[in-house]
């Protein structure tokens, strides 16, 4: 199978930047402005991975894509396109309906449920999807769970029959 090139995010873009350990994912706005999430009065997400297991407070920001990227790797990203029921919306609407989430206040972050790849999907689709991060996390922790229960019942089994 041949590897997708990576292109240059334009506006309208969901635009991926990849991390040691996951994506940041926001969206295009402009040749060189994304609008995407971050702590409040920070640049990028850097801090947010500390969240992990705590609520936290962020803000959708304009920022430099560059910026934001901090010499990682981004790209174009609009993995939904084509799927059923994820068409894209006209550029301009999804410029609009980023840049007013701008004037919204601050909500709160959630690694699964709430978070930059949720964002950057609802702009450009106005529809709900779990995104790639999420579903692995999720696929994670559903096989770490039957790999416990496994375990548990190995273990109860082994203690019946060695009694």
């Amino acid at each position: 199978m041949a590897r997708k090139e990576k292109k240059k995010p334009v506006p309208g873009d969901m635009i991926r930047i990849e991390r040691k350990l996951y994506s940041h994912w926001g969206v295009c706005v402009s040749k060189d402005r994304m609008v995407h999430l971050s702590p409040p009065g920070q640049n990028n997400e850097l801090n947010m991975i500390k969240s992990l297991g705590m609520a936290m407070n962020v803000q959708v920001m304009v920022s430099k894509i560059e910026d934001v990227a901090q010499g990682n790797v981004y790209y174009a990203d609009n993995y939904l396109d084509g799927e059923e029921g994820f068409n894209p919306h006209p550029v301009k609407d999804i410029v609009g309906y980023a840049m007013h989430q701008v004037e919204e206040p601050e909500q709160d972050f959630d690694l699964v449920w709430n978070n930059c790849e949720k964002f950057a999907i609802m702009c450009r689709y106005r529809e709900y999807h779990p995104g790639k991060q999420a579903e692995r996390g999720i696929l994670a922790s559903v096989a770490t769970a039957a790999g416990l229960v496994a375990a548990s019942a190995t273990a109860l089994v082994a203690m019946i029959l060695f009694r």
